[in-house]
């Protein structure tokens, strides 16, 4: 697998040491993401949970970035400006969904 450091943040510089917070999953859930693992480059299961959660927020922020409306205003469901459907299929194909 990899040789990541799994409480590593996102490759910040500087040498601070990150601080980890704990999230509740339902158990079908986590045992879902440990079934998985072996099919991605993950080690384990909080280093595959921060990868999808940064990926969601990443893509949100992005989404809302290029967005002149308000943010409390509804999403057009035919928005052009980050394509869901093929983000989800190139996150099914590297193992993370």
């Amino acid at each position: 697998m990899t040789e990541r450091d799994p409480d590593a943040a996102d490759g910040g510089a500087g040498g601070a040491l990150p601080t980890n917070a704990q999230v509740r999953v339902p158990v079908g859930l986590r045992q879902k993401i440990e079934s998985r693992l072996g099919e991605t480059e993950f080690d384990s299961v909080d280093e595959y949970a921060a990868f999808v959660l940064t990926a969601v927020l990443r893509e949100i922020d992005e989404r809302d970035d290029g967005d002149p409306r308000d943010g409390d205003a509804p999403a057009d469901v035919g928005d052009d400006s980050v394509d869901g459907e093929a983000v989800q299929d190139r996150l099914e194909s590297l193992g993370y969904l």
